[in-house]
């Protein structure tokens, strides 16, 4: 989303004050159109808003965007057929001739309070994303995936298993504070700062600083750096003084607690306090990776389809093995009669 679909018009970022206006006008007619209508929660101290994001799914009616953009009196319609529509609104109160870019994105079926649970409070998620990574899991738009780390070199998407897309239960499986997130979901608000949001980030239980580390950044995750100033601030300036000073709120090891087939396991995880440019090796997600799997496996009832998926797998690389190994021997046969002929001839 983003508000740069409409590069020849004038759209001006938005104050906050305007922006909260907007955004509630627009959602009383979007809400007619749709059974769920919703706006992420927006990331903490924005002062302005290049654009208006609304989650939506459910139509009650037949192409719903032209009757929503008639009735605010949109200028310009982009991306008809996709999921994601965006709209160029005159707007007044920000002066003659400019815009607001609305952008209106619909769901797949059953994914809207996952997705409006995605998208809020700005690059959440992008802080929470590395350090789950190291684990074996990724959060998409349609939830929250194991991957088997078998398939995942050769097929990242075929190596996804699907876990859940139930908000709560994620915010459970990664030990963080769910009264403290409920209070904001429910109230709609931002965390109250951005050092609050930082915090409540790194208490996630999968947190290890030295995931962090520009040069163990995957490159779209360097390219975020230069793209998004609260990303480049939680990784160039919060991370490394807070590590660097020994804050006693963050304690020098995590027990992470796992399940797997020999029953609970307990694991004292150094968390190193580091410099932004020293390297640090982290042996422990190698050593507890695959036991978070199967506490997850257990937990959100997925070991079946996990492990028939990594058998389907193998079996498929069996078989290609064999017709790789019967094509080598026919080719060899084909020669060798060749070579025959050739000799007799």
């Amino acid at each position: 989303m983003g508000g740069s679909a409409f590069s020849d018009l004038n759209i001006p970022r938005i104050p906050s004050e305007l922006y909260f206006q907007l955004k509630n006008r627009y959602l009383q007619v979007v809400r007619e159109f749709y059974k769920d209508a919703d706006s992420p929660i927006e990331a903490p101290e924005k002062q302005d808003h290049g654009d208006i994001d609304l989650i939506v799914a459910k139509p009650n009616c037949q192409i719903p965007i032209l009757k929503i953009a008639q009735l605010l009196d949109a200028s310009r319609i982009m991306g008809q057929g996709q999921p994601t529509k965006n709209l160029a609104i005159p707007c007044p109160e920000l002066g003659i001739n400019k815009h607001v870019q609305l952008d209106i994105h619909e769901c797949k079926p059953g994914a809207f309070t996952w997705e409006v649970f995605h998208l809020s409070h700005g690059d959440l998620w992008s802080i929470l994303g590395p350090s789950i990574r190291a684990y074996g899991f990724v959060v998409t738009d349609t939830g929250l995936h194991v991957c088997i780390n078998e398939i995942e070199p050769h097929n990242k998407k075929l190596s996804r298993v699907f876990l859940t897309n139930d908000p709560e239960a994620v915010l459970e499986f990664l030990g963080l504070d769910m009264e403290q997130y409920r209070d904001l979901w429910d109230g709609q608000k931002p965390f109250p700062t951005i050092d609050a949001m930082f915090k409540f980030a790194v208490e996630n239980r999968f947190f290890r600083s030295n995931h962090f580390i520009r040069e163990n950044l995957r490159p779209h995750d360097r390219k975020r750096l230069k793209q998004r100033e609260i990303y480049r601030r939680f990784i160039e300036e919060w991370l490394p003084n807070h590590y660097m000073t020994g804050d006693e709120k963050w304690p020098p090891t995590q027990t992470i607690e796992s399940h797997s087939s020999s029953g609970q396991e307990k694991h004292d995880v150094e968390i190193p306090k580091i410099a932004p440019t020293t390297i640090l090796p982290s042996t422990s997600d190698f050593q507890t990776r695959q036991g978070i799997i199967d506490e997850a496996l257990e937990r959100f009832g997925k070991r079946n389809e996990y492990d028939m998926k990594l058998t389907d797998w193998r079996r498929a690389l069996q078989e290609l093995e064999e017709k790789r190994k019967l094509k080598a021997i026919r080719r060899a046969d084909a020669e060798a009669r060749l070579g025959d002929k050739k000799r007799q001839g």
